[in-house]
């Protein structure tokens, strides 16, 4: 049977259960014309759920590359075999999903089955509510969380202008923002696009935020960009940040949390801890901050913290700061 075979490495050292993996998968000319004959299985020949959407397509109208959606079991360190089954003898099985949305006029509302969200489709802020159970995360209100400063230090908040589901499938959901960073006598400074990642039972999210230049200015100069996540806890708060260590889960910890502490990427293997006091290290971020109190938490982490810095994560244990 027609198979395609490829692996998965876990770099981390951490494990992962049901992991979100998209992938683009390309097929020569009328090898494939149905995307529903696609069967994923593990090493173990063990059926995985996944999810393609055809993406491009040769001239006789066969399928030339899919967008494939799966989830993954992956210990530390581990690489991870898995095979492709494509044509008439491949057997899928649908996909299970927990993944749902509802579309209002003011807000859209996602489960993924661990964390609930509503997504403001204008206004100033565009999470309007983020859960899990019966904990919200988010406490009300009406700043914005997007910010940025120009070379003057004026300060331009962002405004959601739209937002609405672009991808959906039973595995991932994905909501596209649009909005701007105005001011308040109503100059516009940048335009952005937000694009926000769910997975079916699971309790993160990804976003994905592009800035566009698109005023008349030739240049655009900026002191500042952060985006600020007020956190709703409760009681004595404790914060960690990562790390000067070479393995993910290190960190520094502060418990319980008495003052505003932040890690800054300054330059490549250049990092500074700024609590009580300054602590420069010769390494690089991993980028990632935690906030919680007795019962939960929400962590913050960056992409690629060492790359296009200066960057920096803080809190005061009422928000989580990107700069």
């Amino acid at each position: 049977m027609p198979t395609i075979s490829a692996h998965i490495r876990e770099p981390s050292g951490l494990p992962h259960h049901r992991w979100p993996v998209t992938a683009g998968v390309p097929f020569a000319q009328g090898d494939l014309r149905d995307p529903s004959q696609l069967q994923l299985l593990d090493s173990a020949r063990n059926d995985l759920p996944c999810h393609a959407d055809v993406r491009a397509v040769w001239p006789d109208g066969s399928i030339r590359w899919l967008l494939l959606d799966s989830q993954i079991d992956l210990e530390p360190m581990q690489r991870a075999d898995f095979s492709l089954i494509y044509g008439d003898e491949a057997q899928p099985a649908p996909p299970p999903s927990s993944l749902n949305s509802d579309v209002r006029d003011d807000h859209i509302d996602i489960s993924t089955g661990q964390l609930t969200a509503r997504l403001a489709r204008t206004g100033l802020r565009l999470f309007a509510s983020l859960s899990r159970g019966q904990r919200e995360f988010i406490p009300p209100g009406e700043e914005s969380e997007f910010i940025a400063r120009d070379e003057r230090g004026e300060s331009y908040p962002s405004r959601v202008e739209t937002a609405e589901i672009e991808e959906s499938n039973p595995l991932r959901l994905v909501v596209k923002a649009t909005g701007g960073f105005t001011s308040p006598d109503g100059n516009r400074l940048l335009s952005w696009i937000a694009r926000v990642y769910f997975f079916a039972d699971q309790d993160f999210i990804r976003i994905f935020f592009t800035f566009i230049h698109d005023q008349p200015a030739l240049f655009v100069h900026l002191s500042q960009l952060r985006f600020s996540l007020p956190v709703a806890l409760q009681g004595e708060r404790h914060a960690s940040l990562g790390s000067p260590a070479s393995w993910f889960g290190h960190g520094f910890d502060f418990q319980p949390l008495t003052h505003p502490v932040s890690l800054v990427q300054w330059n490549v293997e250049r990092c500074t801890l700024l609590a009580e006091e300054r602590t420069d290290f010769r390494v690089n971020s991993h980028g990632w901050i935690h906030l919680a109190d007795a019962e939960a938490g929400i962590t913050l982490k960056l992409r690629h913290p060492w790359q296009n810095y200066p960057k920096a994560l803080g809190t005061d244990g009422d928000r989580l700061d990107l700069d």
